[in-house]
């Protein structure tokens, strides 16, 4: 399978592109233009590089600062928006604590809180189906 750099417009196989978030599961750029993409960020603090990475994440996916996301956070008092627990879980490659997800409407975007790594796999399991968590509750109640 075959893809189109989105740095240097140039169609290369699969194998030319480092693993990423892509829906193929590969990075946009291919590995020669990946590097150039921001070598001032070489040397840098790797918590610097985080947040600077965490940020454009944030503003590619959801349109939302860095700033939005943290008057959330507070908001919620730092905690997920349905179990009231902080984050547990640890970010394999950051080896921290991961930063709470950002729950959003698949079907207009809309972002609607943060919400802990369960509680946002949960959701997902149950297809974001209201239904299914009433009948899961009621199933519980039994």
């Amino acid at each position: 399978m075959n893809k189109e750099c989105k740095r240097c417009g140039v169609v290369k196989p699969l194998s030319d592109f480092a693993k990423g978030n892509c829906k193929d599961g590969r990075t946009g750029a291919c590995k020669e233009c990946l590097p150039k993409r921001e070598p001032w960020l070489k040397g840098k603090d790797p918590a610097f590089i985080d947040a600077y990475k965490h940020n454009g994440q944030l503003w590619t996916k959801f349109r939302m600062r860095a700033s939005d996301y943290a008057i959330m956070l507070e908001k919620q008092g730092g905690v997920c928006a349905i179990c009231k627990q902080p984050e547990t879980f640890m970010h394999p490659k950051a080896k921290r604590v991961a930063r709470l997800a950002v729950d959003h409407c698949h079907d207009t975007g809309k972002v609607r809180g943060l919400l802990c790594a369960k509680c946002n796999r949960g959701l997902g399991y149950f297809r974001h189906n209201v239904a299914y968590l009433r009948n899961a509750e009621e199933y519980l109640n039994e």
